[in-house]
């Protein structure tokens, strides 16, 4: 029993050693019980100790909670400054960071963003650039702001003046910036982390408040009253990038019969109050009908709409006066379809869009509800009390005909998940209908990765014909004017704007605020008989963010461009279109030459993560069962292996399977640690003096090197985790490390061949960990190789191996067959026609360790045998390999073992082979 576990031992310590598996390593250990079950002979001992086993310090574990942090401080901060040191005439690239957003804790969400950008950078460093990315925040805006409120009593918030909102909002931004900040950087980020740049800095605002100036010079700025979408849960305009559309969003819809005989549909009841025409379609054919009542009244409705209106008659007299007390007019409108309704259109051109533009055109007036369902409403919340009030006096009139639930697409809040609302107010607007053309030829020239986010982004552009900046909140950048009192002119002038701008320089956009009207407007307009109030509104988050290219270095041509801006596809709405209406407004170009575009992520059930559903992850609790946890290097790998463009799954499975995966990489690189132990670059051995099979490894390394950078080049890194996997497993494990094993551990150590097979690993060694380089940081160290290319070794190589395979196959059916243990106790024998080209490339190549490890002989007769007999001590198979017919012969081997190699060899019993006969050994 001692025996046993002692040999046990012997093959755990091999393992540890060799940094493989039990398997794989039973090349030498599998001997250990010696083929009838014997342990190990006082030979095979004596001659243990000679061979050149794998050593290294390298661990097999990754042990992330520890080795992380000892390596973070160099794979990031010293790292950038390193490369941002190097020579001033080397190639620079710029990545932009968008801005995340100040508001708490980051999510899984985030780490794929960042981390897809570090392994660009990462990538590019090693292609010796000199990359530039300074980390930024987007810090204003309502969902801080809210934030900040929530945490109050009501009668707290009320007594919040502007000035106290703001100081907390600041601070809420300024804990979430190092909360992130933090986190960012335990995932290995690079990048000037202590220059961030923040959207609550005075210089940023004051950059910022500049563009603003040149987009008004250009007369891209207005103020003007009209429908726009107002959140009443918020009390402020958002842009159409603030929206988000619900499909199950129900509302009260109501049939209404208008004198002189018109019958609307609406299901905005709350705006009827505001009504002032009704549409009807040009094209469409209208017909009069009798009421199934007592009156015999006729009503006014779309032809194509009778059948879908017949469920919705009903008794009652209809009023003689319309519902506002007024006569309205019936006007022809493009908008009015026969897809749903009766065809005659309730116009409120305070609330829809389209009624706004149909009653300017004929000069009819707007009555707006405000923020709740009107003055005789007692201004009850629009889209739940005052519909039920407005309704409930419709019916009072005598007019209501039908009322029903009606599930459609709605737009709401993305913020705070409440329907939204038009409403006209007056707001400020930048116009893109004049520099559409400009923004349409620069995204044409502007590189996509995915192509699809092209036709995304034009499609915005294309239903976009101005963008509402303004919003009725105070954390955020003021838009700096001011109104005659008298008159309500707004003043905004370059006199104005440049006294502003050099406040908010020095102090901060809160001087805004802090300040009186006098010492924020220029001395030319103090005392000059006139008063003047300052606006309250503030600029649309999405302009604070979307002018940071302001920041980004001067090109050739003096504008500032990034050379690739990335962030999620719902950017093609936010970031990117900002970014790119506010740079070719001032600029004439877009700031960025490549955009690329990541999805979103979701759980292992294919949902989209989100806090309501409970199915968010932290990315340092990827799996919360395993202790410890993965570590960041598998959380980047995680990210590399998507296919990144679409939406991605991530759960504890998935990661589960990537943490083998970099085991194995783990494993491969310490192998070749081990196997380079007593190797430095006195020992390389020049490529010619190499073996043929150490040859076509460098021409496989070669093509593995080229796949990999075409891979990063095209920012596929889901192929290069694909490259790294086949390479390690098809041509490492599987086939090199198995055929170079015998010379690494039994040659002589300073043999030609033992340093051959270094010379191959040490130049594998440095492409593999190149190329795991941008994803797995702290696994790997920058370095650099040459390459080789030779398509003739390529194309003989691909025989040889087909060979191997047909043999390896053969060796395993005499293994299941036990009529061998190992593919050390065969010979091998290739019969194939003299004439044939396998023959010549056979003793080209040194069949005997080109095959296998195993003593092989090439025989020229050609065989006829195609059965493979495993019943007698010889078995045959015949192959065909490059259409050549090829008989291999496999038997017993005649030789013995070897008590130093364990190679079948020796020619007598406990003797030595001629190879370790001939090594001077010291046992």
């Amino acid at each position: 029993m001692l025996s046993v576990h002692r040999t046990l031992l012997q093959r755990r310590t091999l393992c540890r050693a060799t940094g493989l598996s039990a398997h794989s390593v039973g090349y030498f250990a599998r001997s250990f019980t010696g083929t009838a079950g014997r342990s190990a002979s006082d030979a095979e001992k004596r001659y243990s100790n000679t061979l050149q086993l794998p050593r290294t310090d390298f661990p097999l574990r990754a042990n992330a909670a520890q080795r992380d942090s000892q390596f973070r401080e160099r794979c990031t901060d010293r790292l950038y400054q390193w490369q941002r040191e190097r020579d001033a005439s080397a190639p620079s690239f710029t990545l932009h960071d968008g801005p995340p957003y100040a508001n708490g804790a980051l999510h899984i969400g985030h780490a794929m963003n960042k981390i897809l950008k570090d392994i660009i950078l990462r990538y590019k460093v090693l292609r010796g650039y000199r990359v530039s990315y300074i980390p930024g925040w987007d810090c204003h805006g309502l969902p801080i702001e809210q934030k900040v409120l929530g945490q109050m009593r009501a009668e707290q918030r009320d007594a919040l003046s502007p000035l106290d909102i703001r100081e907390r909002a600041r601070k809420c931004a300024m804990d979430a910036v190092e909360l992130q900040r933090t986190q960012f950087r335990s995932w290995a980020i690079m990048g000037d982390w202590e220059n961030s740049y923040l959207t609550l800095k005075p210089d940023y605002e004051a950059r910022q408040l500049k563009i603003f100036q040149e987009m008004v010079r250009k007369g891209l700025i207005y103020r003007h009253y009209k429908p726009v979408y107002w959140s009443p849960s918020s009390k402020t305009a958002l842009a159409e990038a603030e929206l988000e559309y619900r499909e199950d969003h129900q509302s009260r819809s109501v049939y209404v019969h208008y004198p002189v005989s018109a019958l609307i549909w609406t299901t905005t009841p709350w705006t009827l109050p505001a009504n002032r025409a009704i549409a009807i379609g040009s094209s469409m054919r209208y017909t009069l009908v009798r009421m199934p009542d007592t009156t015999g009244q006729l009503i006014l409705v779309a032809s194509d709409r009778l059948a879908a209106l017949s469920h919705i008659w009903a008794g009652g007299e209809a009023p003689t006066v319309p519902i506002s007390g007024d006569l309205c007019p019936i006007l022809s409108g493009e908008h009015v379809t026969g897809e749903s309704g009766t065809g005659l259109v309730h116009t409120a051109p305070a609330h829809g869009v389209e009624d706004f533009t149909l009653c300017q055109e004929h000069n009819i007036s707007l009555i707006n509800c405000g923020n709740a369902a009107g003055a005789e409403f007692n201004g009850l919340p629009i889209l739940s009390k005052g519909t039920a009030a407005v309704i409930d006096w419709i019916k009072a009139k005598g007019m209501l005909v039908h009322e029903e639930q009606y599930t459609h697409s709605y737009p709401y809040d993305w913020r705070s998940k409440q329907p939204v609302i038009l409403r006209a107010t007056r707001q400020w607007f930048a116009n893109v209908t004049s520099i559409r053309s400009t923004a349409l030829s620069a995204v044409e020239e502007t590189k996509m990765v995915p192509e699809a986010g092209r036709h995304r982004l034009v499609s915005y552009l294309h239903g976009r014909s101005e963008w509402c900046i303004s919003r009725q909140r105070s954390w955020g950048v003021p838009i700096p004017v001011f109104y005659d009192v008298a008159t309500d002119e707004p003043i905004m002038n370059d006199e104005v704007m440049d006294h502003v701008i050099k406040l908010v320089e020095k102090h901060g956009s809160s001087c805004w605020w802090g300040m009186s009207t006098e010492e924020l407007m220029p001395e030319s307009y103090r005392n000059n008989g006139k008063t003047y109030r300052r606006g309250m509104d503030t600029m649309d988050v999405w302009f604070d963010s979307g002018t940071s290219w302001s920041q980004l270095p001067a090109q050739g041509n003096g504008k500032p461009v990034a050379d690739v801006y990335l962030e999620g596809s719902d950017q093609h709405r936010g970031w990117f279109q900002s970014s790119l209406l506010t740079s070719v407004s001032v600029n004439g170009k877009a700031p960025f030459g490549t955009l690329i575009t990541h999805g979103f992520t979701l759980d292992e059930q294919g949902r989209k993560m989100s806090k309501s559903l409970g199915n968010t992850i932290e990315p340092g609790l990827i799996d919360k069962k395993k202790q410890p946890a993965y570590g960041t290097d598998v959380l980047r790998l995680w990210v590399a292996s998507t296919e990144y463009v679409r939406d991605v799954a991530v759960g504890s499975t998935i990661i589960a399977n990537i943490a083998e995966s970099m085991r194995k990489f783990r494993g491969t690189a310490r192998f070749m640690l081990g196997s380079l132990s007593d190797f430095s670059r006195e020992n390389m051995v020049d490529y010619e003096q190499l073996l043929p099979v150490d040859q076509y490894m460098l021409q496989e390394l070669n093509r593995f090197n080229t796949a990999v950078g075409d891979a990063y080049e095209n920012f596929a890194f889901n192929k290069v985790v694909q490259e790294l996997g086949r390479f390690t497993s098809s041509q490492l494990s599987a086939f090199y490390f198995e055929l170079i094993k015998d010379r690494l551990y039994a040659d002589g150590q300073d043999s030609a061949s033992r340093r051959a097979a270094q010379t191959v690993l040490f130049h594998v060694l440095n492409i593999y960990v190149q190329a795991l380089a941008p994803i797995a940081c702290h696994l790997a160290e920058e370095v650099h190789s040459p390459q080789w290319n030779d398509a003739q070794l390529e194309a003989d190589w691909r025989v040889l191996r087909d060979l191997r395979g047909q043999h390896n196959f053969l060796v395993e059916q005499a293994r299941k067959e036990k009529l061998i243990k190992t593919s050390t106790q065969t010979d091998v024998e290739l019969v194939v026609a003299a004439s044939s080209p396998i023959h010549a490339l056979l003793e080209r190549y040194g069949a005997w360790r080109a095959l296998a490890s195993e003593c092989v002989t090439v025989a020229g007769v050609s065989g006829k045998c195609s059965t493979l007999c495993l019943c007698t001590p010889q078995s045959l198979i015949l192959a065909t390999v490059a259409d050549t017919q090829c008989q291999i012969i496999l038997r017993r081997a005649s030789t013995h073992k070897c008590p130093r190699c364990w190679n079948y060899w020796a020619a007598a019993d406990n003797s030595l082979c001629a190879r370790c006969a001939s090594l001077p050994l010291a046992v």
